[in-house]
């Protein structure tokens, strides 16, 4: 923890410090929730003065578990016996707890049975717009954060982003790299800058690591896993500092620039022949005008590298796209050979700017029978 706090104070960069909470309801006892007491305080103890610690936040969803509002109220009340211990050993940082959501029922049981936490944090994706409407009903008068932010959740989508193919299963639709940078600009603008009066102290983007967990691993990661940044990191700058970095990141705009025997994600399900070639190509635009490299790969669906990340599948081709003179624009074509194993699998395509090592990305998923 030291270590990154000190690296964050080289980068003029503040910590959130969170705390695990204990998913399981049932081993809040009177005597274990001391014993996190002590742990705690020893880390409060320990960091409480280095001059990059932001706040300290305490569990993470930890109320999604909740099964009653009596369950509910045992996390809250120990959340509180928590922050009060926080505040008299370090007076000078605020204290939060992140909800999976601002639903009445959690916001009443925090109000009710944690009335000494300084903010309150809601995670939040495709319900963002109504956070700020559901804590003033619910009769928060406190400071509050967007603790996670980014593209829909993959739990929710509506049946326009889900494919199925009978027995053989369904796949749901990334966005591309364009549209998730949309999502961030959008959301950071309309429901956390733009209530900044209104008691909302900023938010977190989700989320700046590789990712390593959920149905589809590059469905949040703002990075790619060697290091080079999306669309999303441009947004996020500009969003920021008000200004879009020198070199912008590749972009593959929407759904319907990625093609695969002329059906594009937004298409009927996909399916393929076992061992039969067909066409896929990808327009990406270029606004720094550097050269674009183009790499294809797809893997069946659920599969992950030994490392937890987006698995590398079965590479098609790594090559340069053809420029359209006139335009920013590129545009790759390949020859995609079905595997010959029946099942579900995404295609995938990075468009990768090796010089500002910056990628955009799109996925379609299609089953081969």
């Amino acid at each position: 923890m030291e270590e990154a706090l000190d690296a964050a104070e080289s980068y003029g960069l503040m910590v959130n410090i969170g705390y695990y909470m204990n998913p399981d309801l049932s081993a809040y006892t009177a005597s274990n929730i001391e014993s996190w007491k002590n742990k705690l305080l020893s880390r409060v103890h320990k960091y409480k003065s280095h001059r990059a610690l932001l706040m300290w936040t305490l569990g993470n969803e930890v109320e999604a578990n909740a099964a009653n509002s009596s369950e509910m109220s045992i996390y809250f009340s120990a959340v509180n016996e928590l922050a009060l211990a926080i505040h008299e050993e370090d007076p000078n940082h605020p204290v939060s707890c992140a909800l999976s959501s601002a639903s009445s029922d959690k916001i009443a049981s925090v109000i009710a049975d944690a009335p000494d936490l300084d903010i309150l944090s809601i995670n939040s994706y495709g319900g963002i717009s109504a956070v700020r409407n559901n804590l003033v009903s619910s009769g928060w008068t406190k400071p509050y954060i967007i603790s996670e932010f980014g593209p829909d959740g993959t739990w929710g989508l509506p049946s326009s982003r889900i494919k199925t193919w009978g027995s053989s299963g369904s796949a749901i639709i990334e966005e591309t790299s364009g549209q998730k940078a949309s999502v961030y600009q959008d959301r950071w603008t309309s429901y956390i800058a733009a209530n900044a009066a209104n008691g909302c102290l900023g938010g977190f983007a989700f989320l700046w690591d590789p990712q390593k967990n959920g149905d589809v691993r590059s469905w949040y990661s703002l990075f790619t896993k060697d290091g080079f940044t999306t669309e999303a990191v441009d947004a996020m700058q500009y969003c920021w500092t008000g200004s879009w970095p020198a070199h912008r990141a590749p972009s593959i705009a929407d759904r319907s620039k990625l093609v695969l025997n002329e059906m594009t994600a937004s298409s009927s399900p996909i399916t393929l022949s076992a061992g039969l070639a067909y066409t896929a190509r990808v327009v990406a635009t270029s606004p720094s005008g550097q050269n674009l490299r183009f790499k294809w790969f797809y893997y069946l669906k659920d599969a992950v590298d030994p490392d937890g990340y987006i698995a590398d599948g079965i590479t098609v081709s790594n090559q340069s796209g053809t420029y359209r003179s006139g335009t920013d624009d590129y545009l790759s074509e390949v020859s995609v050979t079905a595997p010959s194993t029946p099942g579900i699998y995404y295609l995938f395509v990075y468009a990768i700017d090796d010089t500002n090592r910056k990628v955009a990305t799109a996925s379609l998923p299609f089953c081969v029978e």
